[in-house]
């Protein structure tokens, strides 16, 4: 409302009036005053002429007979006060007490006496600023509850968000951690790896080393190093009965079988049989005679039965001779021989 700012230095001229009164005298006086106040003043006799103005105008302030015939004052007052923030001022003839209450209480501003006198006109603006700053008052009161409640309902969504937050935290916790696949050291990778380090040297073997020479898929840094240092624990004697020294015992006696067998010979074959016999050489040598593959009977024909079958005299036979001839005395000798039994 622009009419009692600063910009306006003419206040209170130009105050909007409405005045409700079925006596047409009192209406002429109240009419005859405003002109004098240079107030803009509107005149009618009824409430529902009252509503009407109403509805296209604005208006300051409000003046209304209390006890108007077949109208009810009181429902009019209530309806403009609340809805439309007007403030209105009552008067009658009736001075009373009960019928100044009765007007207050239903919403009225101020109570004037009849007959009305011009100062009450001079200083009915007052109740005009009043109700702008009660107004104004109210608006912001509103607006700062709306911010308390907009400010709590942000701290509400925060803590529940920050509650989800650790309800999600606590579920995620609560989940079993996938657990890893054990990587798994199979003989040909076992044989790979000691390769690879019996090549740089066991002092100069490292994880990344190794791990670059053997360039195995899915053979991971943290594999080859424990792997490495469970080797060198075996090297050094730490680890006994473990899968680490079966593995390097069956491939050390892999080798050792095929390098023996590799540079065998035939009458290392058959010095070892004296070891299996050890009366086979003095049966051969004292009694100067050698297996003769004609004489022997029965391939089942054991060892300490052997001077039943003709011999040959050793100047007439060599060591391979004695050799193949041994073939017929066991004929599964040469296989077991390449199986490494023997």
């Amino acid at each position: 409302m622009n009419l009692f700012t600063t910009n306006n230095p003419s206040f209170p001229a130009g105050l909007r009036v409405l005045a409700v009164d079925h006596d047409t005298y009192d209406l002429y006086t109240i009419h005859h005053i405003c002109n004098q106040l240079h107030y803009q003043v509107t005149t009618c006799s009824t409430t529902s002429q009252a509503t009407h103005f109403l509805s296209r105008q604005h208006f300051d302030i409000i003046v209304i007979e209390t006890h108007i015939p077949q109208q009810d004052t009181y429902g009019f007052v209530q309806q403009v006060t609340s809805h439309l923030k007007i403030p209105v001022i009552m008067m009658s003839l009736d001075n009373r007490t009960c019928s100044v209450m009765d007007s207050i209480s239903n919403g009225a501003c101020s109570y004037w006496a009849k007959p009305l006198d011009e100062n009450l006109f001079k200083n009915m603006w007052q109740h005009v600023v009043r109700q702008h700053l009660v107004q104004k008052e109210s608006e912001a009161k509103g607006l700062k509850k709306l911010g308390r409640e907009h400010l709590v309902q942000k701290e509400s969504e925060a803590k529940g968000l920050k509650k989800r937050g650790r309800d999600d935290e606590v579920h995620v916790s609560k989940q079993p951690l996938a657990k890893k696949a054990r990587f798994s050291w199979t003989d040909d990778l076992h044989q790979k790896f000691v390769s690879v380090v019996n090549h740089l040297g066991i002092k100069n073997a490292k994880p990344k080393k190794v791990l670059k020479i053997m360039d195995c898929p899915g053979l991971e840094l943290q594999h080859v190093a424990s792997h490495l240092q469970k080797y060198k624990m075996y090297l050094d004697g730490g680890i006994k009965n473990s899968k680490m020294n079966q593995k390097n015992n069956e491939t050390q006696a892999q080798d050792q079988c095929h390098d023996n067998w590799t540079e065998i010979d035939e009458t290392e074959v058959f010095f070892s049989l004296t070891d299996f016999s050890p009366d086979l050489n003095d049966d051969i040598h004292n009694n100067n005679y050698a297996v003769s593959a004609e004489s022997i009977d029965s391939p089942s024909t054991s060892l300490p039965q052997l001077g039943q079958y003709s011999m040959t005299p050793p100047d007439q036979c060599d060591d391979s001779d004695i050799f193949f001839n041994l073939t017929d005395l066991f004929p599964n000798l040469n296989d077991e021989l390449h199986n490494g039994i023997w």
